[in-house]
């Protein structure tokens, strides 16, 4: 590991620190110079050389409100685009970061050492406002790959100057879990949101009192309020809630003070919540979730579109960052039920309905044809047999009646292939009209 990189990392954590006390004022003057040094690099690019010349635009004049005048990066548009078009570096000095491939094909963008830097100092700044320290042990249960090899991070744990990341694959059984957790120990334990539900549930089941993390936190999706119950029972401490993507890192995460609300990466990151327009909507409303990433340059990713639904809070956080909030992620845009009156229901939304019923451990909606809906129920020891009939009656009252639903009670919900579990199936994965 070269001592530069070494630098980058000290460095940026330096600055994660700090920034993330200042006045919103401050952090948007931040936003803004950062803005422009990554439009300077980013125009050197055939992709983006041509974006700003369709536009009008010079990095020189950026702001917040000039960039509305991009287009909006899309998934799509990454796959269809060859990588040299969009890196600011040679190929042959980067790395390749793989997405679990969640809402369609695995996706891959490229990091240079220095990205990477700035990225894992991102994820040292939120461990410490958790009470975490990189020398301390974590044990993290995802799709069982690692998504970025490289960069200082990986290069100390490699010289073993900080302790390994123990990582497990989601697929693996249960017991498997709690197993390497007792073995291990670990300081802080992170996993996909429906993997620390089912460990949670399952050491309670066994009388397990022995796995005690400080810290314990959830990713790739909220977890339920059925989760967190258990995951605080079972561990002893209140779970947090990381929005983080492949592609990004981190993009908002729990505020341990303000349990609820997630702040924003206001220093390096541009957050807009567009409709189905593609424009701004208001604080509290629930949009789109586009980013541009300001620190990470060697392939710039401007207006990227997460494909997730979030609404950003008005509010500030009375923990005294400077940092915006944003709602926990209300779902996905492809990842909907379309009822035939045209209304679009989310996985918050079926959420709300089903958490009122303490017969219900999880579930998944498969919207099998426009006017049929099936529900997949893994029933607690509550359910009996009018459980089903009395699951169909609220979704009646709730939804109407211009659909015909099914309730099945399962004894497993098998994961996604991306080791993620997927509430929704929808009938066709078209984006969905926001109402």
């Amino acid at each position: 590991m070269s001592a530069l990189n070494m630098w980058n990392l000290l460095a940026a954590a330096r600055r994660r620190r700090t920034e993330q006390w200042k006045a919103p004022r401050e952090l948007s003057q931040l936003r803004e110079h950062r803005l422009r040094q990554l439009c300077h690099a980013a125009r050197q690019t055939p992709h983006y050389g041509e974006a700003f010349r369709r536009a009008g635009l010079t990095p020189e004049g950026m702001t917040e409100q000039t960039l509305e005048l991009l287009p909006l990066l899309e998934k799509s548009t990454l796959h269809a685009t060859a990588a040299a078009q969009m890196l600011t570096e040679p190929a042959g000095t980067l790395f390749p970061v793989m997405t679990s491939g969640s809402t369609g094909t695995p996706l891959r963008v490229f990091r240079s050492h220095r990205d990477q830097a700035q990225v894992s100092a991102l994820w040292a700044g939120i461990f410490r406002a958790y009470g975490h320290h990189m020398l301390q042990t974590q044990l993290n249960i995802n799709n069982g790959a690692t998504v970025a090899s490289k960069g200082p991070v990986a290069a100390l744990r490699r010289m073993r100057i900080l302790p390994p990341l123990h990582q497990l694959s989601s697929f693996l059984p249960v017991d498997q879990h709690i197993e390497v957790l007792r073995r291990t120990q670990p300081h802080m334990f992170s996993s996909y949101a429906v993997s620390l539900e089912l460990v949670a549930e399952r050491i309670l089941e066994r009388g397990i009192t022995d796995i005690r993390p400080k810290v314990v936190y959830s990713c790739a999706m909220p977890m339920s309020d059925r989760g967190r119950e258990l995951a605080e029972r079972a561990f002893g401490t209140k779970p947090l809630d990381v929005y983080v993507t492949a592609e990004l890192g981190p993009v908002a995460w729990e505020c341990p003070h303000t349990p609820g609300s997630l702040h924003l990466n206001d220093d390096i990151q541009i957050v807009e919540i567009l409709d189905d327009q593609d424009r701004r909507v208001r604080d509290g409303e629930v949009g789109q979730v586009v980013i541009t990433q300001l620190s990470c340059t060697a392939q710039p990713l401007i207006r990227y579109r997460l494909g997730d639904l979030a609404a950003r809070l008005p509010s500030r956080c009375g923990c005294g960052r400077g940092l915006g909030l944003l709602s926990r992620v209300q779902g996905r845009t492809r990842h909907v039920v379309r009822l035939p009156d045209g209304r679009v229901l989310y996985g918050i939304g079926f959420g709300a309905i089903l958490k009122t019923f303490p017969e219900v451990a999880r579930w998944q909606a498969q919207q099998v044809a426009a006017t049929r809906l099936r529900v997949l129920v893994v029933p607690t020891r509550a359910w009996t047999q009018e459980s089903a009939a009395a699951i169909v009656r609220k979704l009646v009252e709730r939804l109407g009646d211009s659909m015909d639903y099914e309730v099945d009670a399962v004894d497993d919900i098998p994961l996604a292939p991306s080791g993620k579990f997927q509430t929704i199936i929808p009938l066709e994965p078209a984006v969905a009209v926001l109402t």
